[in-house]
């Protein structure tokens, strides 16, 4: 969470130079001497001869400019980063506000014992944080006032998102199932099995049997799931208020872990002979076996940074191509963003699938190297 935060905070810094530009260029218009002039008046209401010119100042609307910097980086940030509330919609309409909102549950366990409550109760009624029971939500984790250790189990917005996905593929596996379940074994499926199971014959086909062989049944449970796992959370990122799952470098650290596992408890004998004792003369061992070493580690980052970058910064560029409309307050610059966000959207559902797919087959790279036998 906390390398999250910081690399999104990072990329944030990077689109707030736009604002920061035009806020440079407001700076260094030059105003003449005849554009704000006060005329002081004598007792007998005439007009005095001399005349006084000023410059406006521009603190008040630098600071302005600055909080509308603020809010649209806020607006990104809110948008992929991990929430104590699920918030589809929130906007304001002829002084009303309309929202759907669901308030997700705190199960927070410390020396004081379990206290469980809905998020609702860190947010008054204009929904600003409050404190409650002794906790408050500092930045994305939430606290104790007397600073005493927590330890915050809670449901938060990517894990209902978690749970909805799996409800999902759950859903998705025993409808295919049903099918095959009802007709014959040799009947070609159409329609929505038929697609489901395209992409089922294409990874093994292309993936799992090239790097495992005639053993990759035993393989196909973990990897399979992997891949529909990461290929229905990026899909359900692209939806409107929905959560950015796979964007979540705590999510891919997990999927990489596991991968990481798979790799190391099955690795044979030829495996680890090749870490420790690999195949150059033994003067090279100690440059050797420590290279061996650190790359069975930068495997999996590898694997979770190249996830949580492309989902992340996908999140970010097309939130900021909306942003566009509202920060140039342009109906050309909106048409055009809207234009461009409508190509990007299309842009990422290949990149959903792609990324899915990369994940998948660098998995089945590094667990077949591992399993391989000579």
């Amino acid at each position: 969470m906390i390398l999250d935060r910081l690399f999104t905070k990072y990329i944030i810094a990077i689109i707030s130079l736009i604002n920061i530009k035009s806020n440079d260029e407001y700076n260094n218009n030059t105003y003449e001497d005849n554009d704000y002039e006060i005329v002081y008046y004598n007792d007998n209401n005439e007009e005095n001869i001399d005349k006084e010119y000023i410059k406006p100042s521009l603190d008040g609307i630098n600071s302005n400019k600055h909080e509308d910097n603020e809010d649209k980086n806020a607006f990104i940030f809110h948008h992929i980063s991990d929430d104590y509330k699920y918030t589809v919609f929130d906007t304001e309409y002829k002084g009303k506000r309309y929202n759907a909102t669901l308030y997700l549950p705190i199960i927070l366990i410390s020396k004081k014992g379990v206290d469980i409550f809905l998020s609702n109760r860190f947010y008054d009624k204009n929904e600003k944080l409050v404190e409650y029971k002794g906790y408050f939500i500092n930045g994305h984790k939430i606290e104790a006032t007397d600073g005493r250790f927590i330890l915050d189990i809670s449901i938060t917005k990517n894990v209902f998102a978690i749970l909805v996905s799996i409800l999902l593929l759950l859903l998705i596996f025993l409808r295919c199932s049903i099918f095959y379940w009802r007709h014959d074994e040799y009947e070609v499926p159409k329609g929505f099995v038929g697609a489901v199971e395209s992409v089922f014959s294409y990874i093994i086909e292309d993936v799992l049997k090239p790097n495992f062989g005639h053993k990759y049944k035993e393989y196909l449970p973990y990897l399979m799931t992997l891949f529909f796992f990461i290929l229905i959370n990026n899909l359900l990122g692209l939806l409107p208020g929905s959560a950015n799952v796979t964007g979540d470098i705590s999510v891919t650290a997990c999927l990489a872990f596991i991968t990481f596992l798979y790799t190391n408890i099955n690795g044979t004998k030829h495996y680890w002979a090749h870490t420790f004792k690999p195949d150059t003369p033994t003067f090279l061992y100690p440059i050797m076996i420590p290279i061996e070493v650190i790359g069975l580690f930068t495997k999996p980052f590898t694997l979770l940074i190249r996830l949580f970058a492309n989902m992340t910064s996908g999140h970010i560029i097309l939130l900021s191509i909306i942003n566009l409309g509202f920060m140039f307050n342009s109906y050309a610059v909106g048409v055009g963003g809207v234009l461009i966000s409508t190509f990007m959207i299309l842009l990422k559902l290949l990149v959903a699938f792609l990324q899915a797919y990369v994940f998948t087959l660098l998995s089945s790279i590094y667990i077949g190297g591992a399993v391989h036998e000579e």
